[in-house]
């Protein structure tokens, strides 16, 4: 087993152990929700509180391994576990949170999300990087897939805009703003950082084929 795929376990334990530890601690309800506000609007029992993150955390975990032998590239196996990882710490740290607030601590949930989101960003985009083509993972459009040059320097982008963004939206996460302001501002750089590489692809694309087409040469 790989070292990521090891870490990936041991990061499910953890949210089994911390789940153990906080739960004789919880109430009746615990917070489950929080609306655009930042006010509470769902609730759950201590079991369910409890067992929602762990059990997430699998499910998702094995989709993501099950779906990555489509391409059994080591390269591209390599990615996908490691987006796997970042997924777990974000999903760790939304459980510690969630059982500090169920346990009474005040702590604006919104600014976490907004930071948890900024780092799982910012880790996702260090894996666009170097990822090779493939049918899995990455910026898959007709103008990256049908062009390796495209989808190289796409990729590369991608991982400059989703850093950017991910720093952007920790600074705004930082501000003193209404959550709602919060929440917009964060979601803008975030979806920014995904959508300016996809229309830098179809600009590239069109220049480099429009640039060699025997029309352009003649």
């Amino acid at each position: 087993m790989s070292r990521l795929r090891t870490i990936s376990l041991g990061l499910i334990g953890l949210t089994i152990l911390i789940s153990a530890w906080f739960y004789p601690q919880l109430p009746a309800q615990v917070p489950s929700h929080w609306d655009i506000n930042g006010t509470v609007d769902g609730w759950q029992t201590p079991l369910e509180s409890a067992l929602f993150v762990p059990i997430i955390c699998v499910v998702f975990m094995t989709i993501l391994w099950i779906a990555g032998r489509l391409d059994p590239r080591p390269s591209i196996v390599a990615v996908v576990d490691w987006v796997v990882v970042i997924m777990l710490v974000f999903f760790v740290v939304l459980q510690v949170t969630i059982m500090l607030i169920g346990t009474g601590n005040h702590i604006p949930m919104e600014r976490i999300i907004m930071l948890g989101m900024a780092g799982l960003f910012a880790g996702i985009g260090r894996a666009m990087r170097d990822v090779e083509p493939n049918g899995f993972v990455g910026i898959r459009t007709f103008w990256t897939m049908t062009n390796p040059q495209v989808w190289r320097e796409t990729h590369l982008l991608a991982y400059r805009t989703m850093v950017i963004s991910a720093l952007i939206t920790i600074v705004v996460a930082c501000l003193p703003i209404p959550p709602a302001w919060l929440f917009g501002a964060g979601v803008s750089s975030i979806l920014i950082g995904v959508f300016w590489p996809m229309i830098f692809a179809y600009r590239r694309y069109h220049q480099l084929t429009d640039g060699t087409s025997p029309s352009s040469r003649s």
